[in-house]
């Protein structure tokens, strides 16, 4: 897990989870030249709906998601604090799930404990969190963001990639989140 961590970043919380997304851009929000205007078409060529087993961090920083080894989709991928516009705890019969929505992507989590976890988030989002020192680690580190996006990231041809299917559904959330921190 600390090789996962970004400079200066605390584990605050971890739980096994299951992690369900949705890709919920919305276009006429973003400037004409931001990276994530192609997504909304190409998205559903390559996202099918599925439930990814593994681990949640809440962090200074982050949400940071690691998948466990039995999936077939495997990686992390990251939720941070400053993207976050909306997180509710949702308990029913089976297991507590959670909500977390930026921007860009919708992310539901089933996890023990949601809404301490978001009680928790919520302290942290209080704290004063530098976000062009953030931006620079992210730059830096992109590989401890989500595993794999650092060429997505930087590519100038995202949609021949996604077409190409040379990058899966976790790596292109881990992208929009990214974009979405990188890009406000």
């Amino acid at each position: 897990m600390n090789e996962s961590l970004l400079p200066g970043e605390k584990v605050l919380a971890t739980r096994p989870a299951n992690l369900m997304f949705g890709f919920e851009v919305d276009a006429a929000k973003l400037a004409a030249n931001h990276p994530l205007l192609i997504l909304p078409k190409l998205i559903p060529l390559l996202a099918k709906a599925r439930s990814l087993g593994g681990k949640l961090h809440l962090t200074t920083y982050r949400l940071l998601f690691e998948t466990h080894r039995l999936n077939s989709t495997r990686g992390t991928c990251s939720v941070f604090l400053p993207t976050i516009i909306y997180d509710e705890p949702v308990t029913g019969p089976f297991a507590g799930q959670w909500v977390v929505k930026t921007r860009a992507a919708g992310h539901r989590f089933a996890v023990r404990d949601p809404k301490e976890l978001s009680q928790l988030l919520r302290q942290t989002q209080e704290k004063p969190l530098d976000a062009a020192e953030l931006r620079t680690h992210v730059k830096g580190n992109l590989q401890k963001v989500s595993e794999g996006i650092g060429p997505l990231v930087e590519s100038k041809d995202l949609e021949s990639v996604i077409k190409e299917k040379r990058a899966n559904a976790l790596q292109l959330l881990g992208v929009m989140n990214a974009h979405d921190l990188l890009n406000p």
